[in-house]
């Protein structure tokens, strides 16, 4: 699939997104499937927009991942922050399986450290982290 298909659903107003959004994506794919000479599987996008309906509109509502009206400066558009911060925690610890006490200490350590890179951050002592360059469609309304 290429770009500017499914990723517009997180530059749209959320209440557009379904059902508007999501018949405009359907018709972009069967658009691009046409000129491919391709099929459009009606049953496997049927099954797929109800997944999508179930996890990414009623269990994690569109506020929490769509990124209209957000500065682009400050989005992740990969979990690649995530798998970082994973591997720096894993690394605090000396045994794969550390005791509770131990556990706390390297998380209550973590959390100063973020909380006052955060602070320094709003307070201009830091800069934040720069992101890599991304792509984000442009703002649509349908």
């Amino acid at each position: 699939m290429r770009r500017h298909m499914l990723d517009i659903v997180t530059v749209l107003p959320h209440d557009q997104i379904d059902p508007q959004g999501i018949e405009h994506v359907v018709a972009l794919i069967k658009e691009a499937l046409a000129e491919k000479e391709s099929v459009y599987s009606e049953a496997k996008w049927i099954q797929f927009w109800a997944y999508f309906r179930r996890i990414w509109i009623v269990q994690i509502p569109p506020h929490l991942w769509n990124v209209r009206g957000i500065d682009k400066r400050i989005v992740n558009r990969t979990n690649n922050p995530q798998e970082r911060y994973n591997r720096e925690l894993n690394g605090s610890f000396l045994t794969p399986r550390p005791n509770l006490a131990n556990f706390v200490g390297v998380i209550e350590k973590h959390s100063h450290y973020y909380v006052t890179l955060l602070e320094d951050i709003a307070r201009g002592r830091a800069r934040a982290p720069v992101h890599g360059d991304y792509f984000v469609p442009p703002e649509i309304t349908l």
